[in-house]
C-alpha cells in the first residue's frame, strides 16, 4: 500500500505514463532505442489553490506540483515485455467509478519525443522518470478520494488522498 500524500483544498490529478530511462542519454544527444527500460503509471497531483498563490507572488507554477509526495508511482513493467507503447491500454478510476479508459496513443507527446525534449536540457541518468500526460486523464480531488489507475491492467497505482498537507516556505 502506498503512503498517499495529504492533501486539503482544491487539487487536480494527472494520469501520466512514466518511462524508466534505462541508459544514460547526454544533454543533446540522441537516445538510442535501449533509453527506456520501462513504463509505468503516474498519478501527478496539483495544488490548483496554491497556483493560485504562486502566481499572484509571481512565484514559478512548479510550486504548487513539487510538494512532499505529488507523485505517485506504480511498479514498472520492463520495456521488453511491451512491444508497442502507443498501443497500452489505460484506465483510471475516482471512487470506484470509471473516468477514463483509453490507449496511450492519446499520450500528449510520444514516447520518442518526449525522450527527445527532455534530453535537450539535461542528462537522463538510468532511473529517472519522464512522465508523459495521458489527455483527457485530469481529474479534481478531494481528502478521500480513492483513485485507481493502470496501463494494460499489469502496472496498477492505487492510493486514498488524506487531509492535512499545506505548502510550506516562501
Amino acid at each position: 500500500m502506498l503512503d498517499p500524500p495529504k492533501v486539503d483544498g482544491n487539487i487536480a490529478c494527472k494520469m501520466l505514463l512514466g518511462a524508466a530511462i534505462g541508459e544514460k542519454v547526454p544533454s543533446g544527444g540522441k537516445p538510442s532505442k535501449n533509453a527506456i527500460m520501462g513504463f509505468g503509471v503516474v498519478l501527478d497531483l496539483l495544488d490548483k489553490d496554491g497556483l493560485a498563490d504562486a502566481r499572484k507572488k509571481g512565484h514559478p507554477w512548479t510550486e504548487a506540483c513539487l510538494f512532499d509526495r505529488s507523485s505517485i508511482v506504480s511498479d514498472f513493467v520492463p520495456a521488453s515485455e511491451v512491444e508497442d507503447p502507443t498501443s497500452l491500454e489505460v484506465y483510471l478510476e475516482k471512487d470506484g467509478e470509471q473516468r477514463a479508459s483509453l490507449t496511450t496513443r492519446e499520450l500528449v507527446l510520444d514516447v520518442s519525443s518526449a525522450i527527445r525534449t527532455a534530453s535537450a536540457s539535461m542528462t537522463l541518468y538510468p532511473g529517472d522518470i519522464i512522465g508523459i500526460e495521458v489527455a483527457g486523464t485530469e481529474l479534481d480531488v478531494k481528502p478521500g478520494s480513492r483513485i485507481e489507475a493502470g496501463i494494460s491492467s499489469v502496472s496498477i497505482v492505487r492510493t486514498t488522498l488524506k487531509g492535512g498537507r499545506t505548502l510550506e516556505g516562501s
